[in-house]
């Protein structure tokens, strides 16, 4: 029988934050707005020398070493971004060089 499991997930959070109020500063919106439409006060930002691949690395360390599972099985690496810093090679596959998952897809 084949199947797919996840064997572990984590994260990495950018360290820059945007509140409503900074961008009541630079656009014609309001703090109270914002937050009446989406629920949101503050957003993470990627800023000087984080990328997305960055905080996918060391999201894909952490989880590695948390579960203590050997790179060699991981068959699959999935990263999403919004707005990734190049098209071409992937975010995922950066991570995958990165982190010697030399099997993954």
């Amino acid at each position: 029988m084949t199947g797919t499991k996840i064997v572990a997930i984590d994260f990495e959070v950018a360290k820059n934050t945007i509140t409503n109020n900074d961008l009541e500063k630079i656009l014609d919106t309001s703090d109270e707005w914002i937050t009446t439409r989406t629920g949101i006060k503050e957003r993470k930002v990627i800023g000087g020398d984080e990328t997305s691949a960055n905080l996918g690395i060391e999201a894909a360390k952490k989880a590695i070493k948390r579960c203590n599972y050997d790179v060699d099985k991981i068959d699959l690496i999935i990263a999403a971004a919004s707005a990734p810093e190049e098209v071409y090679p992937s975010v995922s596959c950066i991570i995958q060089g990165a982190i010697g998952a030399n099997n993954a897809a």
